[in-house]
Protein backbone atom coordinates (compact mmCIF):
# COMPACT_ATOMS: atom_id res chain seq x y z
CA UNK A 1 0.00 0.00 0.00
CA UNK A 2 2.59 2.40 -0.16
CA UNK A 3 2.64 3.26 -3.45
CA UNK A 4 -0.81 4.29 -3.10
CA UNK A 5 0.07 6.55 0.30
CA UNK A 6 -1.55 10.04 -1.81
CA UNK A 7 -4.20 11.96 -2.04
CA UNK A 8 -4.31 12.06 -5.82
CA UNK A 9 -4.01 7.64 -5.89
CA UNK A 10 -7.26 7.85 -3.47
CA UNK A 11 -9.03 10.54 -5.94
CA UNK A 12 -8.13 7.94 -9.12
CA UNK A 13 -8.88 4.85 -6.68
CA UNK A 14 -12.84 6.70 -5.84
CA UNK A 15 -12.86 7.67 -10.10
CA UNK A 16 -12.62 3.90 -10.67
CA UNK A 17 -14.47 2.86 -8.17
CA UNK A 18 -17.41 5.41 -9.80
CA UNK A 19 -16.96 3.75 -13.30
CA UNK A 20 -16.34 0.16 -12.09
CA UNK A 21 -19.28 -0.25 -10.00
CA UNK A 22 -21.55 2.01 -12.09
CA UNK A 23 -22.06 5.80 -10.72
CA UNK A 24 -24.89 5.48 -7.71
CA UNK A 25 -27.97 6.68 -9.03
CA UNK A 26 -29.41 10.36 -7.82
CA UNK A 27 -32.54 8.75 -6.47
CA UNK A 28 -30.77 6.63 -4.26
CA UNK A 29 -29.11 9.66 -2.26
CA UNK A 30 -25.72 8.14 -3.16
CA UNK A 31 -24.29 10.81 -5.79
CA UNK A 32 -23.88 13.80 -3.56
CA UNK A 33 -22.35 11.88 -0.79
CA UNK A 34 -19.70 10.07 -3.12
CA UNK A 35 -19.14 13.51 -4.92
CA UNK A 36 -18.35 15.11 -1.32
CA UNK A 37 -15.51 12.29 -0.62
CA UNK A 38 -13.89 13.02 -3.94
CA UNK A 39 -13.96 16.45 -3.05
CA UNK A 40 -12.11 15.44 0.07
CA UNK A 41 -9.93 13.31 -1.52
CA UNK A 42 -8.56 16.16 -4.06
CA UNK A 43 -4.97 16.20 -4.72
CA UNK A 44 -3.93 18.62 -2.36
CA UNK A 45 -1.27 17.41 -0.10
CA UNK A 46 0.22 13.91 1.02
CA UNK A 47 -2.24 12.04 3.00
CA UNK A 48 -2.11 8.34 3.76
CA UNK A 49 -3.70 5.60 2.64
CA UNK A 50 -5.13 4.08 5.65
CA UNK A 51 -7.06 7.93 5.75
CA UNK A 52 -9.82 6.99 3.00
CA UNK A 53 -12.70 8.16 4.86
CA UNK A 54 -14.87 4.92 6.35
CA UNK A 55 -18.15 6.25 4.95
CA UNK A 56 -16.98 5.53 1.24
CA UNK A 57 -15.69 2.27 2.61
CA UNK A 58 -18.98 1.66 3.58
CA UNK A 59 -20.54 2.81 0.03
CA UNK A 60 -18.03 0.76 -2.03
CA UNK A 61 -19.48 -2.68 0.01
CA UNK A 62 -22.67 -1.81 -0.98
CA UNK A 63 -21.64 -1.78 -4.84
CA UNK A 64 -19.46 -4.87 -4.28
CA UNK A 65 -21.56 -8.10 -5.06
CA UNK A 66 -18.46 -10.27 -5.14
CA UNK A 67 -17.09 -12.05 -2.25
CA UNK A 68 -13.77 -11.97 -3.35
CA UNK A 69 -13.88 -8.32 -3.80
CA UNK A 70 -14.88 -7.87 -0.49
CA UNK A 71 -11.94 -9.80 1.14
CA UNK A 72 -9.34 -8.25 -1.19
CA UNK A 73 -10.99 -4.52 0.07
CA UNK A 74 -11.40 -5.66 3.78
CA UNK A 75 -7.40 -7.15 3.48
CA UNK A 76 -5.94 -3.66 2.24
CA UNK A 77 -4.98 -2.42 6.01
CA UNK A 78 -6.00 -2.68 9.48
CA UNK A 79 -7.62 0.81 8.97
CA UNK A 80 -9.25 -0.46 6.57
CA UNK A 81 -10.56 -3.81 8.06
CA UNK A 82 -11.27 -2.20 11.28
CA UNK A 83 -13.63 -0.03 9.12
CA UNK A 84 -15.82 -3.05 7.81
CA UNK A 85 -15.83 -4.11 10.75
CA UNK A 86 -17.83 -1.39 12.38
CA UNK A 87 -20.30 -0.82 9.40
CA UNK A 88 -20.56 -4.61 7.90
CA UNK A 89 -22.60 -4.97 5.05
CA UNK A 90 -25.11 -7.17 4.26
CA UNK A 91 -24.84 -10.57 3.60
CA UNK A 92 -24.38 -11.21 -0.32
CA UNK A 93 -26.38 -14.05 -1.77
CA UNK A 94 -25.02 -17.39 -1.52
CA UNK A 95 -23.51 -19.74 -4.32
CA UNK A 96 -25.64 -22.23 -6.31
CA UNK A 97 -23.84 -25.77 -5.99
CA UNK A 98 -23.97 -27.49 -9.07
CA UNK A 99 -23.40 -31.35 -9.49
CA UNK A 100 -20.30 -31.28 -11.32
CA UNK A 101 -18.38 -29.66 -8.57
CA UNK A 102 -19.11 -26.15 -10.13
CA UNK A 103 -20.35 -22.91 -8.16
CA UNK A 104 -22.20 -19.81 -9.29
CA UNK A 105 -21.83 -17.12 -7.74
CA UNK A 106 -25.48 -15.35 -7.86
CA UNK A 107 -24.23 -11.81 -7.15
CA UNK A 108 -21.74 -11.32 -9.41
CA UNK A 109 -22.78 -14.20 -12.12
CA UNK A 110 -19.57 -15.99 -12.06
CA UNK A 111 -18.60 -19.43 -11.98
CA UNK A 112 -16.17 -20.79 -9.61
CA UNK A 113 -14.34 -23.99 -8.54
CA UNK A 114 -13.13 -24.37 -5.40
CA UNK A 115 -10.29 -26.88 -3.92
CA UNK A 116 -12.81 -29.54 -2.58
CA UNK A 117 -11.61 -33.00 -3.08
CA UNK A 118 -13.30 -34.70 -6.55
CA UNK A 119 -15.23 -37.96 -6.94
CA UNK A 120 -12.22 -40.36 -6.75
CA UNK A 121 -11.09 -38.84 -3.06
CA UNK A 122 -14.78 -38.54 -1.65
CA UNK A 123 -18.16 -40.40 -1.99
CA UNK A 124 -20.08 -37.91 -0.09
CA UNK A 125 -20.18 -34.50 -0.09
CA UNK A 126 -22.83 -32.90 1.56
CA UNK A 127 -23.05 -28.63 2.50
CA UNK A 128 -23.65 -27.50 5.87
CA UNK A 129 -24.11 -23.88 4.68
CA UNK A 130 -20.40 -22.84 4.80
CA UNK A 131 -18.69 -26.03 5.22
CA UNK A 132 -18.70 -29.43 4.10
CA UNK A 133 -19.16 -32.62 5.36
CA UNK A 134 -17.66 -35.09 3.17
CA UNK A 135 -16.96 -38.93 3.28
CA UNK A 136 -13.57 -40.22 2.22
CA UNK A 137 -12.60 -43.13 0.27
CA UNK A 138 -9.51 -44.11 1.16
CA UNK A 139 -6.55 -42.49 3.25
CA UNK A 140 -7.17 -43.53 6.44
CA UNK A 141 -5.99 -46.81 8.41
CA UNK A 142 -9.72 -47.81 8.58
CA UNK A 143 -10.87 -47.00 5.24
CA UNK A 144 -13.20 -44.82 4.69
CA UNK A 145 -13.32 -41.84 7.28
CA UNK A 146 -15.75 -38.26 7.67
CA UNK A 147 -14.46 -34.79 7.86
CA UNK A 148 -15.87 -31.07 7.54
CA UNK A 149 -14.34 -28.89 5.34
CA UNK A 150 -13.67 -24.89 4.77
CA UNK A 151 -14.06 -24.58 0.87
CA UNK A 152 -12.32 -21.15 0.93
CA UNK A 153 -9.84 -21.94 3.17
CA UNK A 154 -9.38 -25.63 2.33
CA UNK A 155 -8.99 -26.63 5.97
CA UNK A 156 -10.25 -30.11 6.24
CA UNK A 157 -11.41 -31.30 10.21
CA UNK A 158 -11.33 -35.02 10.65
CA UNK A 159 -14.28 -35.97 12.68
CA UNK A 160 -14.73 -39.08 14.96
CA UNK A 161 -17.51 -40.66 12.95
CA UNK A 162 -17.80 -44.41 11.29
CA UNK A 163 -19.64 -44.14 8.03
CA UNK A 164 -20.41 -47.70 7.92
CA UNK A 165 -22.65 -47.22 10.63
CA UNK A 166 -24.44 -44.96 8.53
CA UNK A 167 -25.35 -47.90 5.98
CA UNK A 168 -25.27 -46.06 2.77
CA UNK A 169 -25.80 -47.02 -0.54
CA UNK A 170 -26.17 -44.73 -3.00
CA UNK A 171 -25.01 -41.14 -3.93
CA UNK A 172 -27.74 -39.57 -2.69
CA UNK A 173 -28.13 -41.53 0.65
CA UNK A 174 -27.13 -38.49 2.93
CA UNK A 175 -30.17 -36.15 3.03
CA UNK A 176 -28.89 -33.13 5.42
CA UNK A 177 -25.77 -32.99 8.47
CA UNK A 178 -26.08 -30.80 11.31
CA UNK A 179 -22.96 -30.29 13.03
CA UNK A 180 -22.49 -28.99 16.76
CA UNK A 181 -22.61 -30.25 19.71
CA UNK A 182 -23.73 -33.61 18.20
CA UNK A 183 -23.14 -34.32 14.83
CA UNK A 184 -26.82 -35.35 13.26
CA UNK A 185 -27.27 -36.97 10.17
CA UNK A 186 -30.37 -37.57 7.82
CA UNK A 187 -30.44 -40.39 5.99
CA UNK A 188 -32.64 -41.46 2.68
CA UNK A 189 -34.24 -45.03 3.75
CA UNK A 190 -37.72 -46.73 3.62
CA UNK A 191 -40.49 -45.36 6.05
CA UNK A 192 -40.22 -46.41 9.81
CA UNK A 193 -36.58 -47.11 9.70
CA UNK A 194 -34.04 -45.67 12.15
CA UNK A 195 -32.86 -42.21 9.45
CA UNK A 196 -31.49 -40.16 12.14
CA UNK A 197 -28.27 -40.86 13.32
CA UNK A 198 -26.85 -38.86 16.02
CA UNK A 199 -22.88 -38.72 16.85
CA UNK A 200 -21.96 -37.47 20.12
CA UNK A 201 -18.55 -37.66 22.43
CA UNK A 202 -18.32 -39.07 25.52
CA UNK A 203 -15.93 -40.30 28.08
CA UNK A 204 -15.49 -43.41 26.06
CA UNK A 205 -15.45 -42.27 22.83
CA UNK A 206 -17.56 -41.15 20.15
CA UNK A 207 -21.29 -42.81 20.60
CA UNK A 208 -23.52 -43.81 17.71
CA UNK A 209 -27.34 -43.81 18.44
CA UNK A 210 -30.24 -44.01 15.70
CA UNK A 211 -33.80 -42.97 15.95
CA UNK A 212 -36.91 -43.88 13.78
CA UNK A 213 -39.80 -41.50 13.25
CA UNK A 214 -43.26 -42.76 14.51
CA UNK A 215 -45.24 -45.25 12.42
CA UNK A 216 -46.45 -44.76 8.98
CA UNK A 217 -44.21 -41.52 8.85
CA UNK A 218 -40.83 -40.33 7.65
CA UNK A 219 -37.94 -37.99 8.94
CA UNK A 220 -38.26 -35.16 6.46
CA UNK A 221 -35.84 -32.56 8.15
CA UNK A 222 -33.95 -31.84 10.79
CA UNK A 223 -32.51 -28.70 12.38
CA UNK A 224 -30.87 -27.42 15.58
CA UNK A 225 -32.28 -24.16 17.33
CA UNK A 226 -31.46 -22.98 20.51
CA UNK A 227 -29.09 -25.68 21.36
CA UNK A 228 -31.43 -28.59 21.06
CA UNK A 229 -32.14 -30.87 17.99
CA UNK A 230 -35.24 -30.65 16.11
CA UNK A 231 -37.15 -33.40 13.61
CA UNK A 232 -39.86 -32.43 10.72
CA UNK A 233 -42.15 -35.95 10.59
CA UNK A 234 -43.73 -35.94 7.83
CA UNK A 235 -47.02 -38.35 7.27
CA UNK A 236 -49.18 -38.68 3.97
CA UNK A 237 -52.76 -36.30 4.21
CA UNK A 238 -50.87 -34.55 7.58
CA UNK A 239 -49.12 -31.99 8.66
CA UNK A 240 -45.98 -32.38 9.65
CA UNK A 241 -45.00 -33.28 13.04
CA UNK A 242 -42.36 -32.08 15.11
CA UNK A 243 -40.06 -33.54 17.66
CA UNK A 244 -36.63 -32.74 19.86
CA UNK A 245 -34.36 -35.18 20.59
CA UNK A 246 -33.07 -35.37 24.14
CA UNK A 247 -29.13 -36.47 23.26
CA UNK A 248 -27.57 -38.44 27.05
CA UNK A 249 -25.40 -41.57 27.67
CA UNK A 250 -28.83 -43.97 27.15
CA UNK A 251 -29.49 -43.05 24.21
CA UNK A 252 -32.08 -40.56 22.11
CA UNK A 253 -35.16 -39.81 24.12
CA UNK A 254 -38.31 -37.82 22.03
CA UNK A 255 -40.49 -35.55 23.12
CA UNK A 256 -43.48 -34.77 20.30
CA UNK A 257 -43.34 -30.79 20.15
CA UNK A 258 -46.13 -30.04 17.38
CA UNK A 259 -48.76 -32.95 16.36
CA UNK A 260 -49.49 -33.50 13.08
CA UNK A 261 -53.28 -32.47 12.01
CA UNK A 262 -55.19 -34.00 8.70
CA UNK A 263 -54.37 -32.03 5.50
CA UNK A 264 -57.45 -31.40 3.58
CA UNK A 265 -54.64 -30.66 -0.10
CA UNK A 266 -56.11 -33.55 -2.44
CA UNK A 267 -53.64 -35.38 -4.28
CA UNK A 268 -52.73 -33.09 -7.08
CA UNK A 269 -49.92 -31.59 -5.62
CA UNK A 270 -45.95 -32.61 -4.31
CA UNK A 271 -44.88 -31.02 -0.75
CA UNK A 272 -41.74 -30.95 0.21
CA UNK A 273 -40.57 -29.66 3.90
CA UNK A 274 -37.89 -27.55 5.48
CA UNK A 275 -37.32 -26.61 8.61
CA UNK A 276 -35.37 -23.36 8.83
CA UNK A 277 -34.19 -21.22 12.30
CA UNK A 278 -34.57 -17.53 11.57
CA UNK A 279 -33.90 -15.43 14.24
CA UNK A 280 -36.12 -16.01 16.87
CA UNK A 281 -38.45 -18.70 15.44
CA UNK A 282 -38.06 -21.83 14.25
CA UNK A 283 -39.97 -21.90 10.78
CA UNK A 284 -42.07 -24.46 8.76
CA UNK A 285 -41.62 -23.84 4.58
CA UNK A 286 -44.06 -25.94 2.75
CA UNK A 287 -43.38 -25.91 -0.89
CA UNK A 288 -46.59 -27.09 -3.08
CA UNK A 289 -45.63 -27.82 -6.51
CA UNK A 290 -47.63 -29.27 -8.96
CA UNK A 291 -46.90 -33.33 -9.90
CA UNK A 292 -45.49 -31.84 -13.67
CA UNK A 293 -42.08 -30.42 -13.12
CA UNK A 294 -43.28 -26.95 -15.17
CA UNK A 295 -46.15 -26.75 -12.94
CA UNK A 296 -47.46 -23.85 -10.28
CA UNK A 297 -45.22 -24.09 -7.01
CA UNK A 298 -45.72 -21.66 -4.30
CA UNK A 299 -44.77 -22.10 -0.64
CA UNK A 300 -46.42 -21.35 3.01
CA UNK A 301 -44.46 -20.74 6.21
CA UNK A 302 -45.48 -21.09 9.56
CA UNK A 303 -43.84 -20.58 12.81
CA UNK A 304 -43.49 -23.32 15.69
CA UNK A 305 -45.00 -21.66 18.79
CA UNK A 306 -45.27 -22.92 22.78
CA UNK A 307 -42.87 -25.26 22.15
CA UNK A 308 -41.99 -25.90 25.70
CA UNK A 309 -45.01 -26.36 26.90
CA UNK A 310 -45.62 -29.25 25.23
CA UNK A 311 -48.80 -28.22 23.44
CA UNK A 312 -46.69 -26.85 20.46
CA UNK A 313 -48.88 -25.96 17.35
CA UNK A 314 -48.09 -24.07 13.58
CA UNK A 315 -48.80 -20.74 13.11
CA UNK A 316 -49.24 -19.24 9.69
CA UNK A 317 -46.29 -16.23 9.05
CA UNK A 318 -46.79 -13.52 6.38
CA UNK A 319 -43.23 -11.84 6.62
CA UNK A 320 -40.08 -13.24 7.55
CA UNK A 321 -39.21 -10.30 9.39
CA UNK A 322 -36.06 -8.30 7.43
CA UNK A 323 -34.84 -11.97 6.39
CA UNK A 324 -34.49 -14.39 3.29
CA UNK A 325 -34.97 -17.81 3.06
CA UNK A 326 -32.83 -20.44 1.29
CA UNK A 327 -33.87 -23.60 1.31
CA UNK A 328 -33.03 -27.30 -0.28
CA UNK A 329 -32.85 -31.08 1.02
CA UNK A 330 -29.23 -30.44 1.60
CA UNK A 331 -29.27 -26.84 3.03
CA UNK A 332 -31.52 -24.40 4.47
CA UNK A 333 -30.87 -21.08 5.96
CA UNK A 334 -31.94 -17.89 7.09
CA UNK A 335 -30.23 -14.34 5.92
CA UNK A 336 -30.69 -10.93 6.76
CA UNK A 337 -32.04 -9.18 3.22
CA UNK A 338 -30.14 -6.48 1.80
CA UNK A 339 -31.43 -5.59 -1.08
CA UNK A 340 -30.61 -7.55 -4.89
CA UNK A 341 -29.02 -4.01 -6.19
CA UNK A 342 -26.17 -4.38 -3.62
CA UNK A 343 -25.76 -8.24 -4.43
CA UNK A 344 -27.79 -8.88 -1.10
CA UNK A 345 -31.24 -10.90 -0.43
CA UNK A 346 -34.54 -9.45 -1.06
CA UNK A 347 -36.83 -8.97 2.28
CA UNK A 348 -39.65 -11.41 2.15
CA UNK A 349 -38.66 -13.71 -0.53
CA UNK A 350 -37.79 -17.64 -0.34
CA UNK A 351 -35.04 -18.78 -2.73
CA UNK A 352 -35.04 -22.70 -3.65
CA UNK A 353 -33.86 -25.30 -5.38
CA UNK A 354 -35.16 -27.61 -8.19
CA UNK A 355 -35.77 -31.27 -6.51
CA UNK A 356 -36.62 -32.90 -9.32
CA UNK A 357 -34.89 -36.42 -9.85
CA UNK A 358 -33.32 -37.27 -13.08
CA UNK A 359 -32.70 -33.72 -14.89
CA UNK A 360 -28.84 -34.49 -16.28
CA UNK A 361 -27.43 -30.75 -17.38
CA UNK A 362 -26.85 -27.92 -15.27
CA UNK A 363 -29.19 -25.35 -17.11
CA UNK A 364 -31.97 -27.08 -16.19
CA UNK A 365 -31.42 -27.57 -12.97
CA UNK A 366 -30.60 -23.52 -12.64
CA UNK A 367 -33.86 -22.96 -14.29
CA UNK A 368 -35.97 -24.92 -12.19
CA UNK A 369 -34.85 -23.29 -9.43
CA UNK A 370 -36.18 -19.64 -7.96
CA UNK A 371 -37.65 -17.08 -5.71
CA UNK A 372 -40.85 -17.02 -4.39
CA UNK A 373 -41.98 -13.62 -3.25
CA UNK A 374 -44.43 -14.12 -0.24
CA UNK A 375 -45.78 -10.40 -0.68
CA UNK A 376 -46.61 -10.66 -4.15
CA UNK A 377 -46.94 -14.81 -4.15
CA UNK A 378 -44.84 -14.70 -7.64
CA UNK A 379 -42.00 -16.96 -8.65
CA UNK A 380 -39.47 -15.23 -10.52
CA UNK A 381 -35.95 -16.90 -11.69
CA UNK A 382 -32.77 -17.04 -9.48
CA UNK A 383 -31.10 -13.53 -10.07
CA UNK A 384 -28.00 -14.14 -12.34
CA UNK A 385 -26.98 -14.41 -15.91
CA UNK A 386 -28.04 -18.18 -17.23
CA UNK A 387 -24.80 -17.53 -20.31
CA UNK A 388 -22.44 -18.13 -16.90
CA UNK A 389 -23.64 -21.88 -17.05
CA UNK A 390 -22.48 -22.83 -20.65
CA UNK A 391 -19.02 -22.60 -18.67
CA UNK A 392 -20.31 -25.65 -16.28
CA UNK A 393 -19.86 -29.05 -17.16
CA UNK A 394 -22.56 -31.54 -17.18
CA UNK A 395 -24.16 -34.39 -14.51
CA UNK A 396 -21.65 -35.24 -11.87
CA UNK A 397 -21.73 -37.18 -8.88
CA UNK A 398 -22.92 -34.23 -6.21
CA UNK A 399 -26.63 -32.69 -4.92
CA UNK A 400 -27.98 -29.52 -5.19
CA UNK A 401 -27.13 -26.70 -2.88
CA UNK A 402 -26.34 -24.03 -1.24
CA UNK A 403 -22.93 -22.81 -0.33
CA UNK A 404 -22.78 -19.61 1.80
CA UNK A 405 -19.13 -18.11 1.56
CA UNK A 406 -18.24 -16.41 4.83
CA UNK A 407 -18.77 -13.08 5.88
CA UNK A 408 -16.82 -10.45 5.77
Amino acid sequence: TAALSSRTAMAALLRWLWFRLGAPSKKAGMAPRVQRLLRHAAPSKESPWPDLPPELLGLVLLRTPSHSDRVHLRAVCCSWRSSVQLQPPPPLLPWFAFRDGTFLSLSDGTVRRLPVPGYHDVSYRVSTGSMFFLVHRHGHQEGRWCSLMNPFSGEITPLPINPDHLDLRNLRDIRKVVPGRVVAVLTRTKRNSKNVTVFAGGPQGTMTMEWAPPVNSHAADIATFRGKLYVLTAERDHQPELHVLDVGDEGIRSVQCIPGTPRDDGEVYQFYYYLVPSGSRLLLVRRIADVEPVGMTRFDVFQAVDLSGGRGRWSRVDTLMEHALFVSQNCSRSVLAGGQSCGGAREDCIYFMSELVGIRNIPQDFLHSGVYNMKEQTVARLPSETSALSVAGLWGPWSRTWLFPPEV
